[in-house]
């Protein structure tokens, strides 16, 4: 770590910038291993030829599905954008010639009568094929969404389309000549579900999805079903959805459904997983058997409600981070040497039965590749694994969602600080086939401060990968309405690459994401963040580390590590980015006030830092310029929180503006 650190500083002083680059940079496209093939030869024929289409037509199979239709949709808007052309749509009614010239869309009969594999397994939901056969472009994927994938797949090859932001995308413009190309491409997700997490993109599905994302958080809520309520529950904290304690806790208003066995013995906010019995004395009919039984209740019930949710997760709650202390699950704790191992065996048991009723007449039109997951949080991080020895092991259907808000994010799993961690990642490999990460990239208690996960960002992914990971979610700024701060913007894009292929250029990427986010400030921005980088490296060398976590720590934000002679140097280069882009408020508008948040966007923390750290120090009329640049700069920004509990406005009353 520490030679790499040394030479992006070296880089830095030397080059001045390490980033950098023209808004038309094509990601190149690398074969690296049979989940991303992309054969692509021209050929004499045109799409577009001296600006006039050469007769192509969108089609779509009878019935399209929303997800096709907005495939469509999206071709035909970034079509027009770059070339001026409307495409039409027709319906394939399976009378098409194989001499036409179409753009298919989905599985339509002209595409299932070309003879083209479609292998669904290894695609999985969003994989994607561009086939080219006879003078027809084929976008199809394993599911709807693989299709919808595979229209952006071909606007990048034909457009160097690709997104960033809410208004910020590339795009060639003023096309004229668009050739045919002979496309082979497979372009498979390294993660099969990537899930963004800062809140314009959980609140806007279309701009998820133009980033390659999965559909929403695990599929959506999960129902709440005891008692019957029609409202949805969440699907990580959710032991209490499954088993709501004002229904199964409650004597004086439901006698009949009370199991207080089912709660922690010494009161905590925590489900008793062994259901108060000893796992040598089960029997049919005790109250361990009826809890698994509630459980599976509400599985099936979702499993009816929704009919595309492969998963299912049963997560602690995230309350009290106790364990129950009854003499059942001490029991197990000695045995296998960990908590989790009962909700290892809870899963297990509830698996068995949704397997068995896949096979009845009732269950089996909602069979699918399901699983139950477990919540690999806090207490419950260990493996039942000892000296890499398997305890305990979990069914082929279960899976583990790891979730180590403890960890030192700044660096890799791999690295001595995080060595607790990542032998854990090898003990759950072991226990359970189905592994799914959640990490962390911003300070929940302070949304302000920076984090710099950018030295270790690449690596974890890749490791997930290797570790055949099927989930991964970085956890962010998921409540902020406009963006997010500490270069949020741009964690987001690199997890929407990273999860789709980890071995992308990764500062190809960060050059991209710069000359297209930032503008005509690129330059200046790209100073800025190369500056903050390496300022952050510097003060990891004179003692700025031990992260504590990503919820609490309090390790950066301590006046030592940002003076403010540094602070005030980078306003002055923020000052030089805002000049770079003030010829746009007189010519471009718009393009103005769009760089002007996202600048401010960034800005604004120094502020922050400024006010927190030099308040007592500074004149009032610099602390009172500071404090209302802040304001109007979050509200350009459209910034809501401060950190996961706390928002703006508090903030600001508590300055007295």
């Amino acid at each position: 770590m520490k030679k790499f650190i040394i030479f992006f500083m070296v880089m830095v002083l030397c080059c001045g910038a390490v980033i950098g680059g023209c808004s038309n940079t094509k990601n190149a496209q690398v074969q690296v291993d049979k989940n991303h093939q992309f054969i692509i030869k021209e050929t004499d024929e045109y799409i577009v030829k001296n600006g006039a289409n050469t007769g192509y037509q969108i089609i779509l199979p009878a019935n399209a599905c929303e997800r096709l239709e907005l495939a469509s949709q999206e071709l035909i808007t970034f079509f027009k954008e770059a070339t001026g052309i409307t495409l039409s749509v027709g319906i394939d009614n399976g009378q098409l010639s194989t001499q036409g010239k179409y753009i298919s869309i989905g599985e339509t009969p002209l595409f299932n009568s070309a003879g083209i594999t479609l292998d669904k397994v290894a695609l999985g939901t969003d994989g994607v094929r561009v086939i080219t056969k006879d003078n027809t472009i084929f976008l199809v994927g394993g599911g709807d969404d693989g299709a919808l994938f595979a229209v952006y797949t071909l606007l990048e090859d034909l457009f160097n389309y690709d997104w960033f932001y809410q208004d910020c995308y590339s795009l060639d413009r003023n096309v004229t000549q668009v050739k045919l190309k002979d496309y082979n491409i497979t372009d498979i997700p390294d993660m099969a579900v990537r899930i963004p997490n800062l809140g314009y993109l959980k609140n806007n599905m279309i701009l998820g999805k133009r980033m390659k994302f999965s559909d929403s958080f695990l599929s959506g809520r999960i129902y709440v079903t005891n008692p019957d309520k029609t409202e949805r529950g969440n699907n990580t904290h959710s032991s209490y959805v499954y088993i709501p304690p004002e229904y199964y806790n409650d004597l004086e208003n439901n006698p009949e459904h009370y199991h207080p066995e089912w709660f922690a013995s010494n009161g905590i906010n925590q489900l008793c997983y062994m259901a108060g019995v000893k796992e040598g004395e089960r029997v049919e009919g005790d109250s361990y058997s009826q809890m698994v039984d509630a459980v599976f209740e509400v599985v099936k019930f979702n499993l009816k409600k929704d009919t595309v949710n492969k998963i299912m997760m049963l997560g602690i709650q995230d309350f009290e981070m106790g364990w129950c202390s009854c003499s059942a699950c001490s029991e197990v704790k000695e045995k296998y040497g960990v908590n989790s191992a009962s909700v290892v065996m809870l899963l297990n048991n509830v698996n068995k039965k949704v397997k068995a009723w896949f096979e009845t007449e009732d269950g089996k039109e909602y069979k699918r590749d399901f699983k139950l997951a477990l919540l690999a949080y806090y207490g419950l991080v260990s493996a039942p694994a000892v000296d890499g020895k398997v305890k305990l092991k979990a069914d082929p259907e279960i899976a583990v969602c790891y979730a180590p808000i403890e960890a030192d994010f700044t660096r890799p799993f791999s690295a001595p600080e995080n060595v607790v961690y990542y032998n854990n990642i090898l003990k759950w490999s072991e226990v359970c086939d189905n592994l799914m990460f959640w990490v962390y990239s911003t300070i929940y208690t302070d949304f302000l401060i920076p984090l710099n996960i950018f030295n270790s960002h690449q690596e974890n992914y890749q490791l997930f990968k290797k570790l055949n990971t099927i989930w991964v979610f970085n956890e962010s700024q998921g409540g902020q309405a406009g963006g997010g701060t500490g270069w949020m913007v741009l964690k987001c894009y690199l997890d929407a690459k990273l999860a789709w292929n980890v071995n992308y250029d990764y500062n190809e990427l960060i050059k991209k994401f710069f000359a297209n986010y930032f503008g005509v400030a690129n330059e200046e921005m790209t100073k800025i963040f190369n500056s903050v980088m390496t300022h952050w490296m510097v003060q990891e060398e004179n003692g700025m580390k031990s992260m504590q976590s990503a919820y609490s720590s309090t390790t950066y934000k301590q006046e030592k590590w940002w003076p403010k002679s540094v602070l005030m140097g980078w306003l002055d280069m923020y000052d030089d980015a805002l000049i770079k882009i003030e010829h746009l408020k007189y010519s471009d508008k718009k393009e103005y006030n769009a760089l002007y948040k996202r600048i401010a966007m960034e800005r604004l923390t120094v502020y922050y830092m400024l006010v927190s750290f030099y308040d007592g120090t500074s004149t009032p009329e610099q602390v009172s310029f500071w404090k209302n640049t802040f304001k109007y700069d979050v509200g350009i920004a459209e910034l809501n929180q401060i950190s996961e509990s706390a928002y703006v406005y508090q903030l600001l009353d508590s300055w007295g503006v």
